[in-house]
Formats: C-alpha cells, sequence, structure tokens
C-alpha cells in the first residue's frame, strides 16, 4: 500500500482542529494515512473574515436599535404634543351639518390670535312664549330660522346682516358666566337681535336666568 505524507508544521491541536473544520473542501475524503498541511495565513484570513462579518451584523443590531430608538422618541414626542394640545383647549366641539357631514372645531389660546373677534352684548332666550312667541303646540316651536331645531349650549341668534346663518362661533363671556364660554352656531334670527346683539339660547324654560343675565359684554369669535 502506497502511502501519502504531506507536510506539516507545528501548530497547536486546536488550530488544527479549526483549520480541518474551515479549510477542507466539500467531497474529498482522507484515510488514515493522509496528513495535512495548515496554512497559517488562510486559516487567518478566514478568522479576520469571522470577524468582519459579526462586526457587520452588530452594526446592522445596532442601526436597529437606533432606529426603534429614533421612532419611539418621535412618538413619545407626538404624544407629547397631543397632551400640550388637550390641555392648552379651551373648547371644542363636533359640528353635523344638514347633509350629515361632521367637522371638529377645536379652540386654543393660540388659534383665537388668528381669529376675528367682535365686541357684542349678549342676551339669554329660552322657548318661552315670552321670549319666542310661541306655544308648545305651535308647529314651529322650538325650530330656528335655519329650520333646525335649537340645541342647548349650541344656538345662537344673530342679526345675519353682522353674522352669516351657519356661522361657528367662540363666545367668550364675563367671568361670571365663564362656564357659559363654549363653541355655538349661528342658527336663528330674532325682532330685537340687531347689529351688535347676540342671544344666547340657554334652554327650554329658563325664565329666572334669561331675565338675571340680562345684557353682557361678550368676545364673539369668528370661526368659520
Amino acid at each position: 500500500m502506497s502511502k501519502r505524507f504531506v507536510k506539516i508544521t507545528s501548530i497547536s491541536l486546536l488550530v488544527i482542529t479549526f483549520s480541518i473544520l474551515v479549510s477542507i473542501p466539500l467531497g474529498i475524503v482522507l484515510n488514515r494515512f493522509d496528513r495535512i498541511e495548515i496554512n497559517a495565513q488562510k486559516t487567518n484570513l478566514v478568522v479576520e473574515s469571522v470577524k468582519e462579518s459579526v462586526y457587520r451584523e452588530n452594526n446592522k443590531i445596532d442601526l436597529k436599535l437606533d432606529n426603534i430608538e429614533t421612532g419611539l422618541s418621535s412618538n413619545i414626542k407626538e404624544v407629547k404634543n397631543l397632551v400640550e394640545i388637550e390641555r392648552s383647549t379651551l373648547a371644542k366641539k363636533v359640528i353635523v351639518s344638514r347633509g350629515g357631514l361632521e367637522r371638529e372645531f377645536r379652540v386654543t389660546p393660540q388659534t383665537l390670535e388668528n381669529l376675528e373677534m367682535i365686541k357684542m352684548r349678549a342676551t339669554a332666550y329660552d322657548l318661552s312664549e315670552e321670549s319666542c312667541a310661541k306655544s308648545p303646540s305651535h308647529p314651529e316651536y322650538g325650530i330656528t330660522k335655519s329650520g333646525e331645531r335649537v340645541i342647548y349650549k349650541t344656538t345662537v341668534a344673530v342679526d345675519p346682516t353682522r353674522i352669516p346663518l351657519g356661522s361657528v362661533l367662540y363666545i367668550e363671556f364675563p367671568k361670571k358666566y365663564s362656564y357659559m364660554n363654549g363653541i355655538y352656531v349661528a342658527m336663528d334670527t330674532g325682532s330685537a337681535v340687531k347689529k351688535d346683539i347676540i342671544d344666547i339660547y340657554v334652554g327650554e324654560h329658563e325664565p329666572e336666568l334669561c331675565s338675571e343675565f340680562g345684557a353682557q359684554k361678550v368676545k364673539v369669535y369668528i370661526m368659520g
């Protein structure tokens, strides 16, 4: 039997084992008389390649972590902005048009700075005969000039030559009636509602409030 000998360098058993695993091409079968010469340079290259691969993978992980951190920071910032907007909101309301279209209005101190403001005198009305000259049996009882039924904390009567019907308004009342501050809609008119008068609907039967309220100086902001 012929024997094949290959020169082997003096190197540790660990390196030999590693080199066999990474250097022997697939399909080559060694018998017990074969010997292997270690190519240290190639082994180093393989080791360096492994290091480089691990380095690249680590970079990918770092990049993903950076992206996640950036995304989280962005989401946190967005949530903080929403919280600040909510805290600074003076009023918000969803207005439904006659066609069924919903639109949300929100008022903050910043939005008021960009709105047209009119100083007006506010009065209050209810659905009593003293206010509307209509009894509950009247077919138009509680029906506004716009054809819609009155809505508590929403309906106001205006002079259409001053404020067009359908206008969305933010009304700021004196401190005593600041609980009435909010978003209203110009839905009605009245014989006594002229020029700078705005009449606030305060409920179906509120004669005492109407009498007590009298006429108050208010700021009316035109929202749309």
